[in-house]
């Protein structure tokens, strides 16, 4: 069993859906041991005082596009 620690950047976010056409970001086998940090709302609601914000976060909000999909 290996451990994988998938963070937050803009070559692994994506925008507000799931879908099944975009490339993998990271690969495991059966048995793995995934953690996954994730990010949820814009630049504007973040917390401003007493919250760690990692640093990665500005750069995430400033790089990824914010497509509409409609199902």
């Amino acid at each position: 069993m290996t451990y994988h620690h998938l963070s937050s950047s803009p070559e692994t976010c994506h925008w507000g859906f799931f879908d099944a056409t975009l490339k993998p970001v990271l690969s495991i086998e059966s048995g793995d041991e995934v953690t996954v940090d994730t990010i949820s709302g814009g630049p504007e609601v973040l917390p401003t005082r007493k919250f760690h914000i990692p640093p990665e976060l500005d750069d995430v909000h400033a790089r990824c596009e914010r497509p509409l999909r409609h199902i």
